[in-house]
């Protein structure tokens, strides 16, 4: 038996006194008189010679014991009981433990046991005892402020984590008795994770529009420690582990991933990421691509390759992609230039000059979308020297024609580079220069009878 301040005892004997030894004396003590030798009488409620207590009543009896000097260990309680003819009988010894710490209250958390994982708002329920009553519970997280629980000997307290970071935590409680004597704490360490493990994809940026390789960097966190990481690419119908990087702290690491989209369908596309942190939490996180590996189209429309070329002249084409296009280019020897096109409009119109000693000329157009890819054209051209010469006609006079008075010159000129002038000889004489861009006429006064010769 464990005690502390003070200790009743209720028999039933007859004539009792009563006696408290160390356990040193408990076999002297328990030794009965010599035959033939008086017992010695009791006196009164102080203790006789022999260290007996006078106890309260007879036939039935009570005694209480002020144990407050008492120094810890173990003690042993002796019972004598006198008749009125003298005669004495002992009680076998009654062994007692003087504990302090006995006094004190005791309480144990009932939940949450210890290392629990937690992934919300914590209800926190418990036991208490005590032999004086247990006044109130107290708590304390990570050694902060204690704080008051509902109940005693049944007690609880709602513990809110929103504000608290994942990790392990420990919660302590103890209990307080009606004197005010605070009893040891009982402590236990749970796991809070609310938050569950996430990869974020750091490059490239969300919905991204990618061509052949695509290269990703990321990272990974959890405060509880990273346990595994997976990706898929059929909405999580197979998943395909991923090596990853831990730092110092073992709670956060950063990882790379390769894909060939080469054998994907153009469109949108959508990266899953399954993350398990050390508790067994589960995170999903998804990353949106757009996969284009589909070239732009580009077409020359004219001239066509069986065609001549000569002078200036234009080249017309189209080019367009579904997704956009980011150049439209060409080469020209060592010339080369960009051509602009109007939003909504895939075609366009560039000039080029051919030489006068003809031959073969080659063009390249480039196009680009913004996935860059990439069509190049190449076009080559026979040159037609002979077709680069103005086309000249006169209407009147007409070749042999008689003419009387002023001479009228009516005609027309063309060339696919344009007209800028025509110039005209009468019988070899010096040229005169009309400036006309296709039909022209002049007048020549008063010329001499006879035959005459007019040049264009």
């Amino acid at each position: 038996m464990r005690t502390r301040q003070a200790l009743s005892i209720l028999l039933i004997v007859a004539l009792p006194f009563f006696s408290a030894y160390g356990q040193e004396a408990a076999d002297a003590a328990a030794s009965p008189p010599s035959p033939g030798q008086d017992a010695p009488e009791p006196a009164g409620a102080a203790a006789s010679s022999e260290g007996y207590l006078r106890a309260e009543g007879l036939e039935n009896w009570r005694q209480e014991l002020d144990l407050s000097g008492y120094k810890p260990g173990t003690y042993n309680i002796i019972v004598r009981a006198r008749d009125t003819a003298g005669n004495v009988a002992l009680g076998a010894p009654f062994n007692i433990v003087i504990d302090p710490a006995s006094d004190l209250p005791l309480t144990r958390i009932a939940h949450p046991v210890p290392y629990l994982r937690i992934g919300a708002d914590l209800n926190i329920v418990g036991t208490s005892k005590d032999d004086d009553a247990v006044q109130y519970v107290e708590l304390s997280v990570d050694d902060g402020p204690w704080l008051r629980a509902e109940g005693g000997e049944y007690w609880s307290y709602y513990l809110s984590t929103a504000s608290m970071e994942d990790g392990l935590h420990a919660l302590s409680a103890r209990a307080v008795d009606l004197n005010g004597a605070q009893g040891p704490a009982d402590l236990v360490r749970f796991h809070l994770d609310r938050t569950k493990p996430a990869a974020t994809v750091g490059s490239p940026p969300f919905g991204t529009l990618v061509s052949g390789r695509l290269a990703l960097g990321g990272e990974l966190f959890d405060a509880n420690g990273l346990g595994s990481l997976a990706y898929s690419l059929d909405e999580g119908a197979t998943w395909n582990k991923l090596k990853y990087k831990l730092d110092k702290s073992k709670t956060a690491a950063s990882f790379n991933l390769a894909i060939d989209t080469a054998k994907m369908e153009d469109g949108p596309a959508v990266l899953w990421f399954r993350s398990v942190d050390k508790l067994g939490s589960e995170g999903v996180s998804i990353f949106l691509f757009f996969v284009d590996n589909t070239k732009p189209e580009l077409s020359i429309l004219s001239p066509l390759p069986a065609d001549t070329v000569n002078g200036r002249f234009r080249v017309t084409g189209r080019a367009f992609d579904t997704v956009g296009l980011r150049s439209v280019a060409w080469t020209y020897g060592k010339e080369s230039g960009k051509i602009e096109l109007v939003p909504g409009n895939p075609y366009f119109s560039v000039e080029f000059a051919a030489p006068a000693q003809g031959g073969k000329l080659s063009l390249r157009f480039i196009a680009e979308d913004i996935s860059g890819n990439r069509s190049v054209l190449d076009q080559a051209y026979a040159i037609d020297a002979k077709a680069d010469i103005p086309r000249l006609s006169i209407a009147r006079p007409l070749a042999g024609d008689r003419i009387e008075g002023a001479l009228r010159v009516h005609g027309a000129a063309r060339d696919d580079d344009g007209v800028a002038a025509v110039e005209w000889r009468l019988d070899g004489g010096s040229a005169t220069s009309i400036e006309s861009d296709g039909a022209f006429s002049f007048t020549v006064a008063s010329l001499p009878a006879g035959k005459r010769t007019l040049s264009l």
